[in-house]
């Protein structure tokens, strides 16, 4: 009987052992902060080991101060593009400034339309000159009915407050004017 006692006496020893181990029997291995009590005093200072780590997100947002452009665009012809875009107002400039140029990204292509002439509160015809439209590497702009299939027709209109808009049928390929199909479609936009 001595003989089947044994196993068992150094299986609860061990079983003790290891259930004091787990529940902390010995020392801890969290860190916690102890007190000192001060001579002359009975102020209780935080002594070692005590964790010092802290953690802080701060988020910093800085609106530009003239304004962003909230472009959209759709584009019909040879060069396919809608969506929007956003443009900050040229820090240089006034805030909502009529914008000369606006350039953004849309569904992954590169769109920059660049605008003469003085800004107008009523839409005004298209002329040449009035609108150059970038679509990735292809520039369209202003033809008359001259100088391409079809002339082209539309209007542009570029506010005081910074909004406007640009209308076009048939925009001409400025490097190949017989290009079919021109480019038609509209560029809105505001100020905020």
């Amino acid at each position: 009987m001595a003989l089947r006692l044994r196993p068992l006496l150094r299986a609860t020893a061990l079983l003790s052992a290891l259930v004091a181990v787990a529940c902390g029997s010995g020392g801890s291995s969290t860190p916690t902060a102890h007190s000192t009590a001060r001579p002359g005093g009975t102020t209780p200072t935080a002594s070692p080991p005590f964790s010092t780590t802290s953690t802080s997100t701060t988020t910093h947002t800085t609106a530009n101060p003239n304004g962003t452009y909230n472009v959209t665009v759709s584009l019909t012809g040879t060069d396919l593009a809608q969506g929007s875009f956003a443009q900050p107002v040229d820090p240089g400039g006034s805030r909502c400034q009529p914008p000369s140029q606006l350039s953004g990204s849309v569904g992954g292509q590169h769109v920059q339309a660049q605008f003469a002439g003085a800004p107008s509160a009523t839409p005004q015809t298209l002329s040449p000159g009035d609108l150059l439209l970038t679509v990735g590497t292809h520039t369209w702009g202003v033809a008359s009915a001259a100088n391409a299939p079809h002339g082209t027709s539309g209007t542009l209109q570029r506010n005081s407050d910074g909004s406007g808009s640009a209308q076009f049928q048939n925009l001409a390929l400025q490097t190949n004017f017989a290009q079919q199909p021109q480019e038609s479609g509209s560029i809105t936009w505001t100020c905020s």
